[in-house]
């Protein structure tokens, strides 16, 4: 024999044949000139060639019933398995099912398979790690083909089995039924996905007594009873929010009990804003209470922050920092740096030897091209001007002593008093030397200090009058210890707020016995700061103002753990001034400081220090000299019809799934320009009460809802969207437990 034709129209030993017969003439006459060949050469090697159909033997009519030609018939997928598990298939597992999965190459390389490994094969699980989640990610990936399998008994019973137990199977069927009633069963399970974890949430919250401003759920909460799951392949935007929230007051429980448990109970998810700030606040914040929580949670926190998570568990290393290197890497490597740093003073251990003198000697050698570029400190002056130019009322943060290390928890704890304003945060190149007679001066006028008065208000008034800054519109609140601080008022354009408790703590004590003592301060201060700028924030709003609040330093501190004697007259924790007669020990620099009453300094190359201290400053190390540089910007309320002017909301039920809410509010247009919508499943009809400048909204849904929920109002102006308010309305709780009867009662009596 030959020739074999083969009749395959799957195509599935495509490796065993020497021709395939495509539908032009070109192959045709190629198939039959090499039969021809192999015919009149008597060859006894078969000529193997594949048709992809019955039909198409009609062309090679003419060799059919000559001796060595024979026409094979290829078994179908089915047929294949069919063998394979010597049991009959049911009528889901069709040829282009199988053909999809790997089910065929896996007969060919083991044997006594049963249907279940079949059905593994099929749908894709891994019988191992079979849970709800990965089921209802596969259902959601491949809709159709498990609507199908599901709906026969065999299938659905191996299904059930392999999620070992983790629901009850009455609640699996239940499920899965109310998927298949469905219009659209993939947006279902999407809803259905969405509700589980915002229950996981709030269960979650109220386990560990904590409160949170959640979504509204898509879908009626009794489905939830017993059904909880995530898609790992379906982000919700809107559980960001609400996931920082619960992450931060679950690190902040675990810090203040010492207790890592609550974090290994927080239900991470895969929602992709929410990593930003959760890595940030791990790499800000990383202690040994979060080492269990970054490795179990490492699967599920995207790939692109591994390298910086790794670092923290292995013991965090920094590269080396090059002389040469541009400012941009330069600063890049002092995050890097700054996060190290920071854990080896929470945890009292010694960080890498040498970093400090690396950037010192960079700073030294690009002190240049630093001051003209966009991180020198004369751009925080230049900031003020432009806004008072603009109009707009600025309030000025000026807090002695506090590290660019702290970058990040200060941007995080101001921002989340200020929603509604756009934020701009960076490292900034304080003054050197880092000394407060140095820095404060200099970084709020852009000046050299020593060029205008020692007063801060006097020098800023020489500066800025120019931009229309007089006695009368300039406010200084001095000092915390100041009782009765300056206010901000309406004529107010610049407000200065003068905060030094941090660099006072630093001065009084020789040493902190922990790290958190010095960062309890800092914590206390900021969140100071945090609420007084969000007091001037809405008062700002109630003026109808744009305002713009600028958050900086003088200078940073570093941790000192060794004392260097030193003979000068002026001796400063971690400056020598007036050094130019002094030969230069090792291990210390001389550089001339720029001002004729500094002359030429001396200072450690290390964090060393001339007297002794805990945290001190003078030095070149990049937490001295890197400072916070942050600014948060309002929309100027003119050019926006309608903004919200607190955060206060009042709530009451009003019938069955419906309310009366109220909050305050501004509109700058005609009333009959401005519509209000709701996300599904809610419905408002919106009323403007001019006199009292209230917002009257009467709220309905399809599914009943209690207790704390974010819900975002869209506000359209002529027909177009406008903004989108952000709320946390706190919907009254049921007296007694719901059912038809007493949603019937509550809604004939009102509640």
């Amino acid at each position: 024999m030959a020739i074999e034709f083969f009749i395959d129209p799957y195509n599935i030993a495509s490796a065993s044949y020497d021709l395939e017969l495509k539908q032009d003439l070109i192959s045709l006459r190629e198939v039959r000139v090499r039969i021809n060949e192999n015919l009149s050469s008597g060859s006894i090697r078969n000529l193997r060639i594949r048709l992809i159909h019955e039909s198409m033997l009609k062309r090679f009519s003419d060799y059919l019933g000559i001796k060595g030609v024979k026409v094979t018939f290829a078994p179908s997928p089915r047929a294949r398995i069919t063998e394979a598990i010597k049991s009959t298939l049911p009528d889901w597992v069709t040829d282009c099912v199988i053909l999809q999965s790997d089910a065929l190459d896996f007969i060919e390389s083991n044997e006594g398979l049963s249907i279940d490994d079949v059905y593994c094969l099929i749908l894709g699980f891994d019988r191992k790690s079979l849970n709800l989640s990965t089921f209802m990610t596969l259902y959601h990936e491949k809709f159709k083909l498990y609507s199908e399998s599901l709906s026969e008994c065999t299938c659905f019973n191996f299904v059930y089995k392999s999620l070992d137990s983790e629901i009850k199977q009455d609640d699996f069927r239940a499920l899965i039924e109310n998927v298949h009633q469905q219009a659209d069963g993939i947006k279902y399970i999407e809803n259905l996905a969405h509700a589980s974890q915002i229950e996981k949430l709030r269960r979650f919250a109220d386990s560990e007594s904590m409160s949170v401003a959640l979504p509204p759920l898509p879908v009626a909460s009794d489905v939830l009873n017993n059904v909880l799951f995530v898609i790992n392949s379906k982000a919700f935007p809107a559980l960001n929010a609400p996931l920082n929230k619960l992450f931060e007051q679950a690190y902040n429980l675990a810090k203040n009990t010492n207790d890592s448990s609550v974090l290994d109970r927080f239900p991470v998810m895969p929602v992709e804003a929410f990593f930003d700030g959760l890595v940030s606040t791990i790499l800000c914040n990383y202690s040994v209470l979060m080492e269990n929580f970054v490795t179990t949670n490492m699967d599920i926190i995207p790939e692109k922050y591994h390298e910086d998570l790794n670092k923290l568990l292995l013991n965090h290393s920094v590269d080396n920092l090059s002389v040469d290197a541009d400012i941009g890497s330069t600063l890049d490597w002092a995050g890097n740096y700054f996060q190290v740093l920071r854990q080896s003073w929470v945890d009292g251990t010694s960080v890498q030897e040498g970093l400090e003198t690396q950037f010192s000697d960079w700073y030294l050698q690009n002190r240049v091209r630093v001051s003209r570029s966009k991180y020198d400190w004369t751009g925080v002056s230049a900031s003020i001007q432009q806004s008072l130019k603009d109009q707009e009322v600025v309030v000025v943060y000026m807090v002695d002593a506090l590290s660019g290390i702290h970058l990040d928890e200060v941007t995080t704890l101001i921002a989340a008093k200020l929603p509604k304003c756009h934020k701009n945060s960076r490292l900034c190149f304080a003054p050197t030397p880092t000394l407060t007679e140095v820095g404060k001066t200099a970084i709020l006028t852009g000046k050299k200090p020593y060029s205008l008065s020692h007063s801060n208000e006097k020098a800023m008034l020489e500066v800025f009058s120019a931009q229309g800054l007089t006695e009368d519109s300039l406010a200084v609140h001095k000092s915390w210890e100041h009782r009765k601080a300056a206010r901000l008022n309406e004529n107010t354009d610049l407000y200065l707020y003068l905060e030094n408790r941090i660099d006072d703590s630093l001065h009084e004590r020789k040493q902190y016995e922990e790290f958190s003592a010095y960062g309890h301060v800092v914590e206390f201060v900021v969140n100071s700061i945090a609420k007084h700028a969000q007091e001037a924030f809405a008062a700002a709003e109630r003026w109808s103002k744009k305002i713009k609040f600028i958050v900086t330093a003088d200078h940073g501190v570093t941790k000192s753990s060794n004392r260097i004697k030193f003979d000068a007259d002026t001796v400063k924790e971690r400056i020598i001034l007036n050094a130019n007669n002094f030969e230069v020990p090792e291990g210390l620099y001389k550089f001339d400081t720029g001002y004729r009453n500094l002359g030429t300094c001396i200072i450690p190359k290390n964090r060393d220090s001339f007297h002794e201290v805990a945290f001190s400053h003078g030095g070149l190390t990049p937490e001295e000299v890197l400072i916070p540089w942050i600014e948060f910007t309002s929309n100027d309320p003119k050019e926006v019809p309608f903004f919200q002017t607190d955060t206060k909301v009042s709530c009451h039920s009003i019938g069955e799934r419906r309310w009366n809410i109220t909050l305050n509010a501004i509109l700058n247009v005609d009333e009959d320009l401005i519509s209000f919508r709701v996300s599904s499943p809610f419905t408002v009809i919106g009323n403007w009460d001019a006199l009292n400048g209230q917002l009257h909204l009467s709220l309905s849904s399809l599914i009943y809802h209690e207790g704390l929920v974010a819900l975002d109002l869209n506000v359209d102006f002529k027909g177009k969207q406008l903004t989108t308010v952000s709320l946390e309305v706190d919907f009254p709780k049921a007296l007694v437990k719901r059912d038809d009867d007493t949603g019937a009662f509550e809604d004939m009596l009102g509640f």
